[in-house]
C-alpha cells in the first residue's frame, strides 16, 4: 500500500486504520458466505470469491477452522465469569486447582444472587468476576512471584515474573483494567508462539524475552502451584 500510493504523513494513520477496518470486514463477509463452521478444511477449499489467491484462501480456511479461532468466537460471547469457569476446568471434569475451585464457587454465588435481585439492584455482567476476584485472589496476589503463562489451550509456553496488577497500569498501549497481569518473560519455553498483544517490537513470546508485556489474567498460573 505505501509502496504504490504516496500518502501524506497526516492521513497515513487515518488510511491505514481505515483500510485495517475494511479489510477485516471483507474476510468478515467472505467467511460469512463460503465458509460452514462444521465442514471440514478441505471441503471450503473449492469454493471462494474468485478474488481471493488460491494459497490465501487455504490459509484462511484453517485459520477460521482452528480451535484457538473457535474459542476467541466463544469468549466474545461470554462475560468474564463465564469464561473464567470454562477455561480454569478439566476436560474430565472439576476446577485446575484449589485457587480455581474457590474462584468458581465465588462467581456462581454472585450469579445466584444477580437472579435473585430485583433489576434495580442486579449487578453488571462483569461484577461477578470483579467481586470473586476480590475476594478470593486478594490473599493470594501474584505481584512480585513467579508464574508460569498459558495459552488457549492451558500449554506453559513462558515463565515470568508479575510485575503489577494495578488496573489503571498502562503497558502496550493498554491499561490492566482487571483484565491484564504486566509481566516480566524470563524463559520462553514455546518461542513461536504468538502474543496475546503485540507491538511493532514483539510479535511472538521469543521476540518478549527480557522485556514487559500484559497477558490476560486467567492464564497466568502461580508456579507453586
Amino acid at each position: 500500500m505505501q509502496r504504490k500510493f504516496d500518502i501524506p504523513i497526516s492521513l497515513r494513520d487515518f488510511v491505514m486504520k481505515n483500510l485495517d477496518q475494511r479489510w477485516r470486514s471483507w474476510k468478515y463477509d467472505l467467511r460469512m458466505k463460503f465458509f460452514t463452521a462444521y465442514k471440514k478444511a478441505q471441503q471450503h477449499f473449492a469454493y471462494s470469491d474468485t478474488r481471493v489467491v488460491e494459497d490465501q484462501w487455504k490459509i484462511l480456511v484453517q485459520i477460521w477452522s482452528s480451535e484457538e479461532f473457535k474459542f476467541l468466537k466463544i469468549r466474545a460471547t461470554l462475560d468474564r465469569g463465564d469464561l473464567f469457569i470454562r477455561t480454569r476446568m478439566k476436560k474430565a471434569g472439576g476446577p485446575v486447582n484449589e485457587e480455581s475451585a474457590a474462584m468458581i464457587d465465588k462467581i456462581r454465588d454472585i450469579k445466584l444472587t444477580q437472579q435473585s435481585s430485583t433489576s434495580s439492584s442486579i449487578a453488571s455482567v462483569g461484577d461477578a468476576y470483579k467481586q470473586s476476584s476480590a475476594s478470593v485472589c486478594h490473599a493470594q496476589r501474584k505481584k512480585g512471584r513467579r508464574v508460569r503463562i498459558l495459552h488457549f489451550s492451558r500449554q506453559v509456553v513462558a515463565s515470568s515474573i508479575v510485575m503489577s496488577d494495578d488496573d489503571d497500569n498502562v503497558v502496550m498501549g493498554k491499561k490492566l483494567g482487571g483484565e491484564y497481569y504486566e509481566v516480566s518473560i524470563l524463559i520462553a519455553h514455546d518461542p513461536i508462539v504468538s502474543l496475546f498483544i503485540k507491538d511493532a517490537d514483539r510479535k511472538n513470546m521469543n521476540d518478549a524475552v527480557g522485556s514487559h508485556i500484559i497477558w490476560f489474567r486467567e492464564y497466568v498460573e502461580l508456579e507453586d502451584n
